[in-house]
């Protein structure tokens, strides 16, 4: 190659072998600058867009990396989220049964209450009638084998929905219900405790031990004249000192002895009326005190016009005897 530069040109010689002719290329130096100008600028900008193609392809690689996580972190949050929303759909479900279960439990309430308001007000229980009650029941637990079946049926979105509205109307009406059903509760509760006070100080107990009616209120033929007389009492017979009970809340009016009922007692009571207790073998309280229902106030004896031992028990309004056999029950002979 033989280069001139006094002509600003280089000649280049290419000689592929001794016989061969000799091929000669000239440029002048203009075009060689600038060929190898462009050729720096090519190679520049090879290498350059290598580098940006480089980076560019680890940018996408680390996108796809980033994109594949957040992926497969959608698809978890996306499986949660339904995990979440069927455990939603089954507690839903659960609440709507606990919630109708809880219905029945207040209707039996209410009808427990009127039984017990019925009872108040009666003053009496009639053990051999059972009222019709509303019908419950109680759910299996699930972790105890029991038989289930049917078709299955999903539940759409708009049924889920509906039991949503179905359940919220029962629980406003159900908290309304308890709020009545508690006043209610309460009346019965007041009514009860007025009621256990009357019935301590009303004469609702038997007077003592034996429940043998040896004699009855009313007419009969005296035991000692045989003749038709009038009774003011009913005579129980018993063994001697058994215990005489006050049968109401009340005071002693009088503890005394006389010719005809021997050592007997009088109880005067809130209600209005006053109890005698006669033919006693022993008194044990006093004139002015305060006796308790079913306190002993004595013993069972035959003293005064007696034909044994036995309690005469007598119940009186406004002075006057009558018939004690409806504050102690009716008792067979």
């Amino acid at each position: 190659m033989k280069i001139k530069f006094g002509k600003r040109s280089f000649t280049f010689l290419i000689i592929p072998d001794a016989n061969s002719k000799v091929m000669r290329f000239r440029f002048s130096a203009i075009l060689l600058y600038a060929l190898t100008v462009i050729g720096l600028l090519l190679l520049t900008i090879t290498i350059t867009m290598n580098i940006k193609g480089m980076k560019i392809l680890n940018d996408k690689r680390m996108i796809a990396a980033e994109l594949e996580i957040q992926t497969v972190t959608y698809e978890r949050t996306l499986t949660d989220k339904e995990e979440t929303i069927e455990d939603l759909q089954n507690s839903l479900v659960e609440l709507s049964e606990q919630t109708e279960e809880m219905k029945l439990k207040v209707e039996e309430l209410k009808v427990f209450e009127e039984e017990i308001r019925s009872i108040s007000l009666d003053n009496s229980v009639n053990t051999d009638a059972r009222k019709v009650g509303i019908a419950s029941y109680s759910l299996a637990d699930e972790s105890v084998h029991a038989g289930m079946g049917g078709v299955t049926i999903e539940a759409s979105n708009e049924d889920i929905t509906a039991l949503i509205s179905e359940t919220e109307q029962t629980l406003t009406t159900l908290t309304g219900d308890i709020s009545s059903l508690k006043l209610s509760l309460t009346d019965t509760k007041d009514l009860i405790e007025q009621n256990i006070q009357l019935m301590r100080i009303t004469p609702s107990i038997w007077p003592t031990v034996s429940t043998r009616v040896s004699s009855r209120y009313g007419y009969r033929k005296d035991p000692f004249s045989r003749r038709a007389s009038f009774h003011a009492g009913v005579d129980i017979a018993g063994n001697s000192s058994d215990p005489i009970y006050t049968t109401a809340d009340g005071v002693v009016t009088s503890a005394n002895y006389d010719k005809a009922y021997g050592y007997n007692i009088t109880v005067k009571h809130a209600s209005g009326v006053s109890t005698h207790y006669a033919h006693l073998k022993k008194i044990l309280v006093k004139d002015g005190q305060n006796v308790k229902q079913g306190e002993t106030i004595g013993l069972l004896g035959s003293t005064g016009r007696s034909t044994g031992p036995h309690l005469h028990y007598e119940v009186l309004q406004k002075g006057k005897a009558i018939d004690p056999m409806p504050y102690i029950g009716l008792i067979n002979d």
